[in-house]
């Protein structure tokens, strides 16, 4: 602690951040979440409440970066999504929908450690706007290859950091419109709750905002459990 409280310090007295703070910032956030490296899967379960007060059950898989299971609601009300490696899928009781390329690209944005901060070691990561509680992050899309119509899928996300813990309090990022053509959809994740399960740091609350003035959905997901490590199965990432 008193190590990272020490680089924040000295990171805010530069009047310009130097490229090797640049460098360090997200490489010291990464480390706050604890022993990434021995993160195989994570389980969650808990529920999601909507703006209108509706409430219901919530499961999530992970495994990797890129293969992820969300469950929401139960019964005939179950709505299932499946994202593997760019490859997406929404499941209901009726029908199967594969989704667009560009829309099935998603990261684990509700773990931070999985999300654009996982690429710290990625030579292709370029780190910008460094301050003591702001770290803003850009990877583009490799070699342009999954892209519709022309628009590269380049990810940007901004982290609000606690300056004393280095874990992420806030991320800002877009996403893709299902007709894409450029447009991207604003969302922000603001994270509380921090808790240790295993060696690592996870927010056991976070609150998600995606859209524009005047058609800004809003959700709040808290989870009761989260386990590591259960060994998740290649086919629960595929549709059955």
């Amino acid at each position: 602690m008193r190590s990272r409280l020490l680089f924040c310090i000295l990171l805010a007295a530069l009047p310009f951040a130097t490229t090797s703070a640049q460098q360090n910032l997200p490489a010291a956030v990464l480390q706050a979440y604890g022993v990434i490296a021995s993160v195989r899967d994570v389980t969650l379960t808990g529920t999601v409440t909507d703006a209108n007060g509706r409430q219901r059950t919530l499961r999530a898989f992970v495994k990797g970066k890129d293969k992820m299971r969300y469950e929401t609601g139960d019964g005939a009300d179950r709505v299932i999504t499946i994202l593997n490696q760019g490859v997406g899928w929404t499941i209901t009781v009726s029908a199967t929908r594969v989704m667009s390329e560009h829309v099935a690209a998603q990261r684990p944005i509700f773990l931070p450690f999985l999300d654009l901060l996982g690429e710290v070691v990625n030579p292709s990561l370029q780190v910008r706007n460094v301050a003591i509680n702001r770290l803003d992050l850009h990877l583009p899309d490799p070699a342009q290859q999954r892209h519709l119509k022309g628009y590269p899928l380049d990810q940007d996300v901004t982290y609000e950091i606690d300056p004393a813990t280095l874990l992420v309090l806030r991320a800002t990022t877009t996403v893709p419109t299902e007709g894409h053509q450029g447009i991207r959809t604003p969302t922000t994740i603001e994270f509380a709750d921090y808790r240790t399960v295993g060696l690592i740091r996870v927010p056991f609350r976070f609150t998600r905002w995606t859209g524009i003035a005047g058609g800004i959905s809003q959700s709040v997901v808290v989870w009761q459990t989260v386990t590591l490590n259960q060994n998740l199965p290649d086919t629960l990432f595929h549709p059955q």
